[in-house]
């Protein structure tokens, strides 16, 4: 295996979480790629934990990054946001862990399971006792090794006992985060409110921006959730876990599930902030043309993805011809949308001597074609004309408009056409090839 020594004594900061290891706070290693050994190990999910590390060596051909522990609490959080890796970093393996240190940061272990890992320094007392951190303090649990080895929670002493609760909660009140969603809840029986998290790899942060567009797909504002918490005889809390079919219902079926319905909805709500304006890019749609966004493009969905979720949404009238169109759009420029009076598409064609928008209504009969002289003024210009003749288009209604043209009383120094095509779904009458051909003759 060819490896490549690292001897520079640089050193970088590195997140400890309940997911995983953060090399920056946007790129996330899970335990997996790593040989810190989990479930056996969980952190707690409400304190983040920084280490600094000195890297060791580095194998270019499987990715791996050795590393040693030099501060398990340093204080360089500016470091870790500003750091990016020069090199692809697909496993990070720990030389060896002061267990006395890592111990300490732990949420839960299993110390049986540990200590089959030779990575950890100092963990050789016998084993007596499991331990268990909970966020109000340590509890003893006395446990045999058979049970150590299983990855359930560990089982409380006969003298705890046991609160379960059934109760429904908005979704509006739960917390997206990485893996999972995250609540408090008060529990009368402690006179006390506790944090709780419920397990979904699918689930992330960025979902809490769209939680209406999640309650529309389960059908229902509210979730039912399930906790178990067991108490030990000193008041302790020894266990708490929490369940919900509901956010179990959450995989990538659902979310491409609300990812289309939300594409859909583009069609249906008009953006409140936009009375005036007549042209929309899709980060428009996605940001509701706000100064300062709180929802953003969640699902990283490109124009062209959100024209293909509208036109799979239903059957569409004019699927070819817009499928179609799109095909011409120069690639340079992006799509644009318009809201009124219906949903539709402009299309910017670049011919040899003119520059052509053609404007296609979801669902509609006829496209409308403008054309412009590539000399007679910018692109920028000609966007800017052409949202001004939307805005009167949607005043004066597609007809009179046709017929105001005509009577050149509209807009007479521009080339302008209304392509039509009929026979939807006709077994005699193909129009789209009629279309087409027209289409082309104009494009020059």
């Amino acid at each position: 295996m060819k490896s490549e020594a690292k001897q520079s004594p640089k050193t970088f900061i590195v997140r400890l979480s309940k997911q995983g290891i953060y090399l920056n706070p946007d790129l996330l290693l899970g335990f997996g790629q790593t040989n810190i050994p989990h479930p056996a190990t969980s952190f707690n999910p409400d304190i983040p934990y920084f280490w600094e590390l000195k890297q060791k060596s580095y194998d270019q051909n499987t990715n791996l990054l050795l590393v040693e522990v030099v501060d398990y609490t340093t204080n360089k959080i500016e470091q870790f946001k500003a750091q990016n890796p020069k090199r692809i970093v697909n496993l990070l393996h720990f030389e060896f862990i002061d267990w006395v240190e890592f111990e300490k940061q732990l949420f839960t272990y299993r110390k049986a399971e540990l200590k089959s890992f030779p990575i950890f320094r100092g963990l050789d007392a016998p084993l007596e006792k499991e331990v268990s951190k909970s966020r109000t303090g340590y509890s003893t649990l006395w446990t045999s090794e058979s049970e150590a080895n299983q990855s359930q929670p560990a089982i409380p002493d006969a003298q705890s006992h046991r609160i379960a609760l059934k109760f429904s909660k908005k979704m509006d009140d739960l917390d997206f985060v990485l893996g999972g969603v995250q609540f408090k809840k008060r529990i009368p029986q402690l006179n006390k409110s506790l944090s709780f998290e419920i397990e979904n790899s699918h689930i992330l942060p960025e979902f809490n921006y769209i939680k209406p567009w999640f309650s529309k797909a389960l059908k229902t504002p509210k979730i039912t959730i399930e906790i178990s918490i067991s108490v030990s005889i000193d008041n302790q809390i020894v266990h708490q876990a929490a369940t919900s079919k509901d956010i179990d219902r959450i995989d990538e079926d659902f979310i491409s599930t609300v990812k289309f319905q939300r594409s859909l909805g583009f069609t249906k709500k008009p953006l409140l902030n936009a009375p005036d304006k007549s042209l929309f890019s899709a980060e428009e749609f996605f940001d509701g043309n706000k100064e300062d966004p709180p929802e953003g493009n969640v699902f990283g969905q490109s124009p062209e993805d959100l024209m293909n979720d509208l036109l799979n949404a239903k059957d569409v009238r004019n699927k070819r011809n817009i499928q179609y169109l799109a095909r011409l759009q120069s690639p340079s420029l992006p799509l644009k949308f318009t809201q009124h009076p219906d949903f539709g598409f402009l299309f910017f064609i670049e011919g040899q001597s003119q520059h052509h928008f053609a404007w296609e209504l979801l669902d509609s009969h006829a496209t409308y074609l403008w054309s412009f002289e590539k000399e007679t003024s910018s692109i920028p210009q000609q966007y800017a004309r052409i949202e001004a003749i939307l805005s009167k288009l949607r005043i004066m209604k597609r007809e009179p408009y046709k017929r105001a043209f005509k009577e050149g009383l509209v807009d007479s120094d521009l080339v302008f056409f209304a392509l039509h095509h009929s026979h939807k779904n006709s077994s005699l009458v193909d129009s789209f090839p009629r279309w087409r051909h027209a289409l082309m003759e104009k494009l020059v």
